[in-house]
């Protein structure tokens, strides 16, 4: 289908999900930008957490440690869901909220923060090299001063996976802006969202929590003279069956998540 699309390259091509589709002519080459971590991006400031303070019988307890303060500064990657290295969940469970009395891990530790990200910037880079080449098409590196922002969109309502899944509420959809400062031509933007692991434990806001696992986020957007003609997000989650998982399975892990994510670029690839 790829090469359909390189051969008709001045015919809109169908598509039934909405987005815009690219026109791409055989002899154009597309130009690609390093990695983009959506947590370096420009955002709006997270409004002020209510503090882990007894706004429910329970939730102080003498046998524990008081709850992880979670900083909307600090761990803005982390609530926002654009987080990149290793979750320790533990504690139990407790709930906080201003608005509702949400469930959280009573305890969590962030590390492997630097790890993960040089480990996911090489392992994109080459997914995306990958693709394009698989599917036939030219491309060279490109460096800018300032990578293209996102707009964030909330997700409104309940989501089929609420209660047990391995990422952050409220969830938030991100969508690429036009790029006023683009270079001309095709220009492809590699973002990461998310890379990370954890053990068994509560993500904000879920009832039931989950086991541990790993999730992966990589949203591709191909600018038109700085215009987005096309993206894709690709999502690679893996829950295990185990509640405190070994380092090894950790990377097993991620390992399945990014097979997912490279195996919906060869399906969805501007299509």
């Amino acid at each position: 289908m790829l090469f359909l699309l390189i051969a008709c390259a001045h015919k809109p091509v169908a598509d039934t999900s909405g987005r815009p589709q690219p026109m791409i002519a055989k002899n154009e080459v597309i130009s690609v930008l390093p990695v983009v971590r959506v947590q370096d991006l420009p955002a709006p400031p997270l409004a002020p957490l209510p503090p882990p303070g007894p706004i429910e019988q329970g939730l102080e307890d003498v046998h524990l440690p008081d709850p992880t303060v979670l900083d909307p500064v600090k761990d803005d990657a982390f609530l926002r869901n654009d987080y990149i290295g290793n979750v320790l969940f533990g504690g139990g469970r407790v709930r906080q909220g201003d608005v509702a009395l949400e469930v959280r891990a009573r305890l969590m530790e962030f590390s492997n923060q630097d790890l993960y990200s040089d480990q996911a910037t090489r392992w994109l880079t080459g997914a995306v090299s990958t693709a394009l080449e698989d599917a036939r098409y030219d491309w060279k590196p490109l460096v800018v001063t300032t990578p293209p922002p996102l707009d964030r969109v909330p997700y409104r309502g309940r989501h089929p996976d609420d209660g047990r899944d391995n990422v952050n509420l409220p969830r938030e959809n991100l969508r690429p802006l036009p790029w006023a400062e683009a270079p001309a031509g095709l220009v492809l933007v590699p973002y990461l969202r998310s890379y990370y692991t954890h053990n068994g434990g509560w993500h904000n806001g879920h009832e039931w929590g989950t086991l541990g696992g790993a999730r992966v986020e990589v949203i591709l957007v191909l600018f038109d003279d700085g215009r987005p003609a096309w993206w894709m997000e690709a999502t690679g989650r893996y829950i295990s069956g185990l509640a405190q998982p070994s380092r090894a399975d950790l990377d097993q892990f991620l390992l399945f998540c990014e097979d997912q994510v490279e195996e919906q670029f060869k399906r969805q690839l501007f299509r």
